[in-house]
């Protein structure tokens, strides 16, 4: 994600390591969980980072358990399905 210009500051989206480093997601309300989750997917980069893509899945069981919309299961089922993806080796996709 691009850094988001606002009154002249640049602000930046997490890092891998902030988002490794931060408390998880159990005070956050669904709206701000989901981007947390959303932002750590998109930071797991390469099989370097399969610790952020388990823990991304950890966070998406915690947010299950919170009893989500279908609106809101839909969004988590397409997290989960992006967290599975990088967690495969590249070489499963070369039959393609």
């Amino acid at each position: 994600m691009a850094a988001l210009k606002t009154n002249k500051r640049r602000i930046r989206p997490p890092t891998y390591r902030s988002l490794m480093a931060s408390k998880g997601i159990d005070k956050l309300p669904n709206e701000r969980a989901f981007e947390k989750v959303g932002r750590l997917i998109d930071a797991c980069r390469s099989s370097r980072h399969a610790a952020g893509i388990e823990r991304a899945l950890q966070w998406s069981d915690a947010l299950e358990a919170r009893g989500l919309n279908s609106a809101e299961q839909a969004q988590l089922n397409y997290f989960r399905a992006n967290a599975w993806s990088k967690r495969r080796p590249q070489h499963a996709q070369a039959w393609r």
